[in-house]
């Protein structure tokens, strides 16, 4: 039983230092997180998206590519009104940033046939880039992607 416990301690003590690392970056930013996210426009660099288990790849500047970001821009404002510019249409979105949970966001896509509620969890944002999962239905199907998105 000793060999165990002490073979878990050093791995228990790695896992808490990368806790405190990553919570500490975050953290950081948590005065600044809405900030950071107003302070910027976004592109999208990486996504990968399944919807109705049909997976879709993109990539800033790869070939290949299954779906194409190139164009888009989100841009968040800081009155919690924000846009997603697609290349050729400017769609508004009202945000939801919780104050209790800095790693969500929820957002409403304002669109002319309803409105869409998209959630943004496990939040990482630095100066650099944004990374989240995104998850919302349309039409009945559950879209779910990972994301990154660095600055414009």
């Amino acid at each position: 039983m000793k060999y165990y416990i002490y073979l878990l301690l050093p791995f228990s003590l790695v896992l808490s230092n990368c806790t405190k690392t990553c919570d500490s970056d975050l953290h950081t930013l948590g005065t600044e997180l809405k900030q950071v996210l107003v302070s910027k426009s976004w592109v999208f660099d990486e996504i990968r998206t399944n919807i109705a288990q049909n997976e879709y790849y993109y990539k800033r500047g790869a070939s290949g590519n299954t779906v194409d970001y190139d164009d888009f821009v989100i841009k968040f404002n800081a009155d919690n009104s924000g846009y997603i510019f697609d290349g050729s249409d400017t769609t508004d979105m009202q945000l939801n940033f919780d104050p209790n949970n800095p790693y969500k966001l929820t957002f409403k896509v304002l669109q002319p046939g309803g409105t869409l509620d998209i959630t943004w969890s496990d939040l990482i944002i630095k100066q650099d880039q944004l990374n989240y999962t995104e998850y919302y239905k349309k039409s009945g199907l559950l879209l779910f992607s990972t994301v990154k998105l660095t600055p414009q």
